[in-house]
């Protein structure tokens, strides 16, 4: 093989080929020397230099002596350089364009020798002096040198640079506009000649926006500012994060924004200073000098745009950057106390807004700083003193500590004594230390609190301006009340008992079930009824004749109507022969005819009564069924019945004598799983009524054996079976509870578990499960946000493509077409920019959370992932499943299965996307400074994809897949540089 030496060879030889006089060097000739080296077997760092490498060079020579600066030795053969000839557009060898000419004029380089010595002179002299006219003598000179030098001149750029030096200084010495003007027109050359790669650009993009803000600062004019502000940020972007000049330049840009941000206001420009000023300030060591300037610009900043759409982020990020200006405060400094009320200023404004006790904490404890920095005399002191014990007051009137109020009322009387600076002030002083007494009166009844009270709101009365008349009348009727009270409060009467009863037990029935039966009588009862038996009981007797007014009293009947009213509740399975309400009405339930529904409710009665309870519910005949009010009303109640009651007794009508529960049908009903969550106490009875499993225990639920039947019989933990809560806690695992049982009517399979989620919506008999679990999986997901709800596979809803038609698919769910192959470290070898993943964390971080809109729009925050390629594995004609993979960067591609077909092929013309649904929650627990790790070994987790297709509407809907879609991550760095954070509107 033989070897040329370097890219000088190839272009020797190329000049040989070529018809051009050999002394000539065109584009073309060029672009194939080029060509010829890429065909080698080497590729070195050299590459990206000869691909900035500025061709624009005027000697034969240079451009050779360029060439081998940049080239080291290369093997390439001859058969390298025919081939490179034959692949050549023609057009490089036609074009004759001459972009190089051999022209070295000698007496124009001796002429420029000269005058560059006579200019080095006259600069040391300058340097030696500081002559205003030597430095006009070298600018002049130095103009001349540029006149003699043609366009491409290898020394053209440095005598630009020296030129517009030497103007500077003359510009801050005169400061005269013209040089100015001068400046910027030969930095705008020296930027035309140091294009992107050259080691001089940032520094010409830097010095031409500097001179352009100058004369803005003169002359105002915004194209000058607009211009800086674009140079800025194109210095920015070539500058790396480690560079020396990297926070300058992120400083320089952000004052030009403030300027132009002075000028036009627009919260753009003030949002992105906000993340510059953020930036440098991250970037800088605490220690640095400059640290504490940054942090001022940074808030000053923020509290601009707080004032102008007053968000609590701001607001609070502003807290924590003053509680760091605070700390890097000494004490004693001149401007501690300054920033300690600035402090103050912007928790006082997020408690009022938000009531944060930790907030009000923190201000009492700042406030007591405050006090100890205006001892006695201090002009200051006043309002140190109010400020204080307004706070504190505040505390005591919620937490009700006495400590907080005795220190109040000394602050008050200090506050009294400091000569509050004008006669309204005093009148508030006084006013507030007469409330603060008037609630220690209140408490600990010290006549001598109320007497001084008395005193001062009088003499604020005196006092007072017109808009404060009503606040001190008011209080001075409070002291007056306060101290007639003890005369006009009656004596204790049996009338008083008996209304405080009636008002007891109206309050206790109104968690009552709306009918319930007498187990002592066998008569269902309506409310007035429960009325009606109370008050002819000896309970009631004994209350009205020994009961006193007073909250011991009152305690004590609440006591006895609660133990009155205890009532056991039903939970069966419906079988044949069930009374109804019009069947028992008007009658004794002992004495009734019937089949098994009748012998089954008596037991019921007869059992609660065997436990002491007088009180007993079902569902078969305490409600009217051909009422659909009182139907709701009872659907939307039945777990807090069954969760109010004192005894739940279950009936398991298909298990006999020694025979386990857990295969009963109890089990796989949908209503029976919220009586056993509600309920607080149960006992299971066999088909006999006899109790099951021998327990001396009056709680299944404290059985352990029973327990672990439980639990095998439902799935459920322990935990839950004992202590459940109602609400949107762990969403998942109660849709699996539900997903294997069934109900009479579609529709209660949603209903049932209204009250396990704890939500109130209407019943509407007669719609389509769809319907009715589509609205109960939408209210899910805008009240907690949980997006797990969207982990299915199966059949979709005609309520909304993200939802299921029914519960079966929260079952645990088998993929058996999903499988995907297994990747490498997503994480491990990748070059995550924690910058981005920062940016991206904040971007999802302030995306709205997961929520259904009208129309049934679902909005969901979500990373979404590109897909750049579909491909059909394997289908066949009627075939139920179709089998594709599906390829997105960043993503190990995806082979799954469904029952629809999807367009093939790749690129952006494909109307599909991945998406991996936003839970905000999902760091909450998260300490701050570890999110940004969890969050990039979260993103590097396999999850649960959905298919997204785009509509001609331009919306999306979900595609229902055939199994759960585990996508798995490749490539963390990928997928934090590739994908999007956005908030879909699903259809």
């Amino acid at each position: 093989m033989a070897y040329v030496v370097d890219l000088v060879n190839v272009l020797e030889i190329l000049f040989a080929l070529t018809a051009d006089n050999s002394t000539k060097l065109t584009r073309g000739v060029i672009s194939l020397a080029f060509n010829v080296y890429y065909q080698s077997e080497m590729r070195r760092e050299s590459h990206s230099q000869i691909e900035n490498f500025n061709y624009k060079i005027l000697a034969r020579n240079a451009v050779l002596e360029k060439i081998l600066s940049l080239v080291t030795t290369s093997p390439i053969t001859k058969d390298d350089i025919s081939k490179a000839l034959e692949s050549a557009p023609r057009e490089y060898l036609e074009r004759d364009e001459e972009w190089y000419v051999d022209d070295v004029n000698p007496e124009r380089e001796k002429r420029l020798a000269s005058l560059t010595d006579l200019v080095d002179d006259l600069n040391v002299q300058f340097r030696k002096e500081g002559s205003i006219g030597v430095l006009t003598d070298a600018i002049a000179l130095q103009h001349a040198i540029l006149d003699l030098m043609p366009r491409w001149h290898r020394g053209r750029l440095a005598s630009l640079v020296r030129l517009t030096d030497f103007l500077g200084e003359r510009f801050r010495m005169v400061g005269s506009t013209e040089d100015l003007t001068q400046i910027i027109t030969l930095r705008s050359a020296v930027l035309e000649l140091t294009p992107p790669g050259h080691q001089l650009r940032i520094a010409s993009l830097v010095h031409l926006a500097n001179s352009l803000h100058e004369r803005f600062k003169r002359e105002g004019g915004t194209e000058d500012l607009t211009k800086a502000i674009t140079l800025r940020r194109a210095a920015l972007e070539l500058t790396p994060a480690g560079h020396q000049r990297y926070i300058v330049s992120l400083v320089d840009l952000a004052d030009s924004l403030h300027e132009r941000c002075k000028r036009e206001g627009g919260i753009k420009d003030l949002s992105e200073i906000i993340t510059l000023r953020r930036t440098a300030l991250r970037h800088t060591l605490p220690e640095h000098p400059n640290y504490p300037a940054f942090l001022v610009d940074l808030i000053h900043h923020l509290e601009k745009r707080l004032k102008i759409d007053g968000g609590i982020e701001d607001l609070s990020e502003i807290i924590s950057l003053r509680r760091t200006a605070l700390q890097l405060t000494p004490l004693l400094h001149p401007d501690y106390h300054a920033s300690l009320l600035s402090l103050l200023d912007h928790l006082d404004e997020r408690f009022d807004r938000e009531g944060r006790t930790e907030d009000l904490t923190e201000i009492i404890t700042l406030r007591r700083t405050v006090l100890k920095l205006t001892p006695p005399g201090h002009q200051g002191r006043f309002a140190s003193l109010d400020n204080l014990s307004n706070r504190l007051y505040e505390r005591f009137r919620r937490a009700g500590a006495l400590a907080d109020l005795e220190e109040t009322i000394i602050l008050r009387r200090d506050a009294l004594q400091c000569a509050p600076p004008t006669p309204s002030d005093r009148c508030i002083s006084l006013l507030h230390l007469a409330n603060c007494l008037c609630a220690k009166y209140s408490r600990l009844s010290v006549e001598a609190a109320l007497t001084e009270a008395v005193t001062h709101v009088c003499a604020a009365l005196r006092l007072c301006p017109p808009e404060h008349y009503v606040s001190c009348r008011n209080c001075l009727a409070k002291c007056v009340e306060l101290k007639t009270r003890k005369w006009r409060v009656p004596a204790p009467t049996s009338s008083n008992v008996e209304k405080v009863v009636r008002n007891i037990i109206a309050e206790t029935t109104k968690t009552l079930p709306l009918r319930l039966l007498n187990t002592r009588t066998g008569v269902l009862c309506n409310r007035d009824a429960q009325l009606s038996y109370f008050e002819s009981s000896a309970e009631y007797d004994e209350l009205l004749s020994s009961v006193r007014d007073g909250p011991e009293s009152e305690e004590l009947i609440r006591k006895t109507v609660f133990k009155f009213f205890r009532y056991t509740i039903l939970s069966h399975r419906w079988g044949s022969g069930e009374p109804l309400l019009r069947d028992i009405e008007r009658k004794n339930i002992y004495t009734l005819e019937g089949g098994e529904g009748v012998a089954k409710l008596q037991n019921f009665c007869m059992i609660t009564l065997q436990h002491d309870y007088a009180w007993a519910w079902s569902d078969t005949c305490c409600i009217d069924k051909d009422s659909s009010p009182e139907s709701q009303e009872a659907i939307v109640s039945m777990f807090c019945w069954y969760r109010n009651s004192a005894l739940t007794i279950v009936h398991l009508s298909d298990v006999y004598g020694t025979q386990s529960f857990t295969d009963s049908v109890w089990f796989s009903r949908g209503w029976t799983l919220q009586e056993l969550l509600a309920s607080p106490r149960i006992l299971f009875f066999r088909q006999d009524w006899s109790l099951y499993v021998n327990s001396t225990l009056p709680n299944h639920k404290e059985d352990s054996a029973v327990l672990t039947e439980l639990r095998e019989a439902t799935g459920i933990g322990e935990s839950h079976l004992k202590n459940f809560s109602p609400g949107m806690g762990d969403v998942r695992s109660r849709l699996q509870w539900a997903s294997a049982r069934s109900t009479t009517r579609p529709e209660d399979a949603a209903y049932s578990l209204f009250g396990i989620f704890q939500v109130h919506l209407p019943i509407f008999y007669g719609e389509t499960i769809e319907n009715a679990l589509g609205r109960l999986l939408a209210e899910i997901i805008s009240q907690s946000g949980d997006t797990s709800v969207l982990d299915w596979a199966g059949k979709e809803s005609s309520f909304h493509s993200c939802l299921p038609a029914d519960l079966k698919p929260y079952t645990l769910y088998q993929a058996v077409s999903c499988l995907q192959s297994t990747p490498s470290d997503p994480i491990n070898g990748n070059d995550i920019d924690p910058e981005k993943a920062r940016q991206m964390y904040n971007a999802l971080a302030q995306l709205p959370s997961p929520r259904f809109l009208t129309g049934r729009r679902l909005v969901l925050p979500c990373i979404v992932h590109r897909i750049t390629r579909v491909q059909l594995l394997e289908s066949s004609p009627g075939a139920l499943h179709h089998y594709y993979e599906i390829v997105a960067p960043g993503l190990v591609p995806l082979k799954l299965a469904l029952s629809s077909h999807l367009q093939e092929g790749p690129g952006k013309a494909l109307p599909y996307a991945l998406i991996r649904p936003w839970n905000p929650k999902l760091f909450d627990l998260v300490p701050h400074g570890n999110i940004l790790r969890s969050f990039l070994k979260w993103l590097g987790q396999p999850f649960n994809a959905l298919l997204l297709m785009r509509t001609l509407r331009n919306e999306y809907k979900r595609i229902a897949p055939d199994c759960l879609i585990s996508a798995r991550v490749e490539n963390v760095a990928s997928i934090v540089a590739n994908t999007k954070c956005r908030a879909l509107e699903i259809v």
